[in-house]
């Protein structure tokens, strides 16, 4: 991964725990001004333009302020591709869930893909899901 392209996947993340906090300010400024940006949330809600993309994480960091530090992502680079003016970045996520006291692990993959605008990388697609066991794992 590029030192630049890794700066602007990790600054996602650090924007993610922004939004656990109560702040989507520093995320908004992440994904591309343009209204070709989707994003495939990880309970399967589709968001598509840049309005709607807002919207989401005003609405999560809302959600969210009450309780800040309750969730928080590390991301585990797996992979990247960069051709021209795009790169797709794959990402294992590690969730940490605080609630009632109690704390659990979780964890996602997520792709992200990100178009050079204007001298920088902005995303324009990110999907995440968690992570499934396979039957492999389940027998394990």
């Amino acid at each position: 991964m590029t030192d630049e392209v890794g700066h602007i996947a990790q600054s996602f993340y650090d924007a993610v725990n922004q939004v656990m906090r109560g702040d989507a300010a520093p995320m908004l400024t992440l994904w591309s001004a343009q209204d070709d940006v989707t994003y495939l949330d990880p309970r399967g809600g589709v968001h598509q333009g840049r309005a709607a993309i807002v919207a989401y994480w005003q609405h999560a960091a809302q959600m969210n302020s009450g309780a800040p530090g309750a969730i928080v992502v590390t991301p585990e680079p797996l992979a990247v591709w960069t051709s021209g003016n795009l790169t797709c970045a794959v990402t294992r996520e590690h969730i940490q869930i605080t609630q009632d006291g109690q704390t659990r692990q979780e964890e996602a993959r997520a792709t992200a893909l990100y178009r050079r605008e204007a001298g920088a990388w902005r995303m324009i697609h990110r999907q995440s899901e968690p992570t499934r066991p396979t039957n492999s794992d389940a027998e394990a």
